[in-house]
């Protein structure tokens, strides 16, 4: 996090895909070093294990991360 003067990650849409949950996160942030903008969108995929996450991966699209959840299934 030393790389940043700022960053921020803000949840959007949920989905229940068990036994995943799928989030849209929303980044932003700016860099210490050069000072150029983080704005960026991904979809992260959690899979889940007796309640806990086991694993965070992340997808470009929702449609990725639908397809991964579906595969690992």
């Amino acid at each position: 996090m030393r790389s940043w003067d700022e960053y921020g990650v803000e949840n959007g849409e949920y989905l229940d895909a068990e036994p995943h949950v799928i989030v849209e996160q929303l980044l932003s942030g700016r860099s210490r070093e050069t000072g150029l903008s983080l704005d960026a969108r991904h979809w992260s995929v959690f899979p889940l294990r007796n309640g806990k996450v086991v694993r965070w991966r992340f997808y470009g699209t929702r449609d990725e991360a639908l397809e991964a959840a579906r595969l690992e299934q």
